[in-house]
């Protein structure tokens, strides 16, 4: 799909795509419902839509909405999507569980922590747990506690993902383009982020102190935690967004989600302190993607603002014209410096973005990293030859990838001329 405008997209897109869009909510209004009603007419390629739906963390707001329709939908794809859902509800509740476990941990030792996105959006923005989907938990704390906090999660059978040196650490916590610590537990399906900021400096230069002084509590799951305030969490929304190029649907949904469930939210402090952190372009990325592809409601001030910066409406014309393209995406972990560069306002913070960037690029390209030495183990000794395997497993990895991709493209060309 090539470059398009917010109206030729909604217009003009698949019926699949348009399905994906309209399901992509937590509420359903008369609009959504016949919109719906009208895509359920066609023939569908419900692989393509359910793969999509799982691939931009939706499913759970799929099989909601397509819940209301059970007479339209094929009763097969009705089975797959209950048993999916299913799933997925029992994974979020019992995530949900273990977050509440760490923050009374991390409270009990006199740590102050508070969780962001996961189960506590999910609450907070969706209304629901189990609306959203997640695949980490995040916790912020402040650096100072940092190593307490480590050791906590080491003492209940967390390791770090990526094994790093005392030297090595305190570079990395000293950095200011890192951000958190990994940790896993090798007999759960569970990952933790230890953050001491919520993004590298040079893209959201915000002091993470002032958050600290802004929050709020929220209630779920039995218990009473800390949250970050809505207008806070909108801007940490957008820029967090913008710098993986919105590539998931899920995340535009949760910044409409956001705005619905806070309608006493304080634009003039969220553009106010947008400005004064330089992001007010990314900001308004998020809001005009939300707004124009999930129907978020802003008010007329800020739709002007918006319309005022024309590198929006071309930023976000890219976003569209890849939204739902079937080209499996091969730059996991690179970053688009094109897109990245145009983020923020002045040209010496663009710049310095496109710098970084192609650096980033340049050493995850040539570092090797787990998956390569996974997929052949060397002794210590012959570790150099790891820059020999890269390349090999990529490509022994990703080919067979472009040739599904070619298949399943030529299929979906076949049912659109069938039907």
């Amino acid at each position: 799909m090539s470059a398009t405008s917010p109206a030729n997209f909604l217009s003009q897109g698949s019926p699949e795509a348009q399905l994906l869009l309209a399901c992509a909510r937590t509420t359903l209004d008369l609009t959504s419902v016949e919109k719906i009603r009208a895509i359920l007419r066609h023939r569908l390629d419900w692989d393509y839509v359910i793969r999509k739906a799982h691939e931009h963390f939706i499913m759970p707001l799929v099989c909601r909405s397509l819940n209301t329709f059970r007479n339209a939908v094929p009763k097969e794809i009705l089975r797959k999507l209950d048993r999916d859902f299913s799933a997925h509800a029992r994974r979020n509740l019992f995530f949900t569980g273990e977050l509440l476990k760490l923050l009374a941990l991390m409270q009990e030792n006199g740590i102050r922590a508070v969780a962001y996105k996961g189960p506590v959006l999910s609450a907070s923005a969706y209304g629901n747990v189990v609306l959203r989907s997640f695949i980490d938990l995040d916790i912020l704390v402040h650096d100072r506690d940092i190593p307490r906090a480590k050791e906590l999660l080491l003492s209940k059978g967390f390791e770090t993902r990526t094994q790093l040196t005392k030297t090595q650490e305190e570079a990395h916590l000293r950095s200011r383009d890192e951000k958190d610590i990994v940790f896993v537990r090798p007999d759960l399906p569970i990952s933790v982020e230890l953050h001491w900021a919520i993004a590298s400096l040079s893209l959201f230069p915000l002091d993470s102190g002032l958050l600290w002084e802004r929050l709020e509590t929220i209630t779920f799951g039995g218990a009473t935690v800390s949250n970050l305030r809505a207008e806070d969490m909108l801007l940490i929304l957008c820029v967090h967004g913008a710098k993986h190029s919105f590539t998931r649907l899920e995340w535009i949904c949760d910044i409409a989600e956001l705005i619905r469930a806070n309608p006493d939210m304080d634009w003039n402090e969220v553009t106010e302190r947008a400005a004064s952190l330089g992001t007010t372009r990314m900001l308004s990325l998020g809001l005009f993607l939300a707004t124009n592809l999930l129907a978020a409601d802003v008010p007329r001030t800020v739709a002007r603002n918006i319309d005022a910066d024309p590198k929006v409406k071309s930023l976000a014309s890219r976003v569209m014209a890849s939204l739902f393209s079937d080209t499996t995406n091969l730059s996991h972990g690179f970053v688009d410096v094109t897109f990245i560069g145009n983020l923020r306002e002045k040209r010496s913070d663009r710049i310095g973005l496109r710098l970084q960037s192609y650096i980033h690029n340049f050493w995850k390209a040539v570092s090797p990293n787990v998956e390569d030495k996974e997929f052949l183990r060397l002794p210590a000794f012959l570790a150099f030859l790891y820059y020999v395997v890269r390349p090999v497993r990529l490509a022994y990895v990703y080919g067979p990838v472009l040739w599904i991709q070619i298949i399943r493209e030529r299929k979906r060309r076949w049912l659109r001329r069938v039907s």
